[in-house]
């Protein structure tokens, strides 16, 4: 009675132990081959193993459910299964996974794998390389992947990004720009304005003695001049001396 209790717990505990992808549980090398293709999981996976076996590349194992492909170790030149051992560029194989992109795509990733050497005290992936670009493996599978692509179309083109609108005001976006230069500001140095008189409105006197040291010259010394004050007047254009000066008028003789 009681095994029979426990029989559907222990049923239970058995499917909770299968597995529920058929993967393995590391992941490609980042050196793999990735393209998108616009077809479902499932039918990218089924048209990638089909053209690895056009392409002489055995696809052992196929799982359309969980999307890998997986090959067994082969000779790179002939394609057949190899009966040696796996040690260098010559004897290789082939991880294909199929991951759902965006809606209705699905991106394929592709290793073309190697041993450089053999080491059993290592996981047999960590021994695992990348072969060259340039080996006749690996371009074949780029090139099964670039025809795919052709055939059923690839990721749509990339949207042109709008410049986001910035929300910074001007004194904290880009630097205001300079004022315009203006032309030279008058300065306070400039020459002032020369202002002309009517020469013979304007007369400047300059007052005058006549004198010989300190006497005065009385008349009849030296040319007869009393010792009255005479007067010189200048004009801007020319030199005038009184009537006196000259002994034009009777009472200056």
């Amino acid at each position: 009675m009681g095994l029979a209790r426990a029989l559907p717990a222990v049923i239970v505990g058995l499917l909770g132990c299968q597995p529920s992808t058929t993967r393995p549980t590391f992941t490609p090398l980042p050196e793999a081959a990735v393209t998108e293709i616009r077809l479902s999981q499932l039918e990218a996976t089924r048209q990638l193993a089909e053209g690895l076996r056009a392409e002489s590349i055995p696809a052992s194992r196929v799982e359309l459910r969980d999307g890998y492909i997986e090959s067994t170790w082969f000779d790179s030149a002939t394609g057949q299964r190899s009966t040696r051992r796996p040690v260098g560029t010559g004897v290789v194989r082939v991880r294909a996974w199929a991951d759902p992109a965006r809606p209705g795509n699905t991106l394929l990733t592709v290793e073309t794998l190697y041993q450089p050497l053999l080491d059993p005290s290592l996981p047999a992936r960590e021994l695992e390389r990348e072969v060259p670009r340039n080996h006749p493996v690996a371009v074949k599978v780029r090139a099964l992947l670039q025809n795919l692509v052709k055939r059923y179309g690839g990721p749509p083109p990339p949207e042109e990004q709008q410049p986001a609108a910035s929300n910074l005001r001007p004194s904290e976006g880009d630097e205001e720009p300079p004022p315009e230069e203006s032309g030279p500001e008058p300065s306070d140095s400039s020459p002032p304005r020369m202002r002309f008189r009517d020469p013979g409105s304007q007369h400047q006197a300059v007052r005058g003695r006549a004198s010989r040291q300190d006497s005065p010259r009385r008349h009849g010394e030296h040319g007869g001049y009393h010792g009255e004050p005479h007067y010189l007047l200048f004009s801007p254009c020319c030199l005038r001396v009184s009537p006196c000066l000259r002994g034009e008028l009777p009472e200056c003789s």
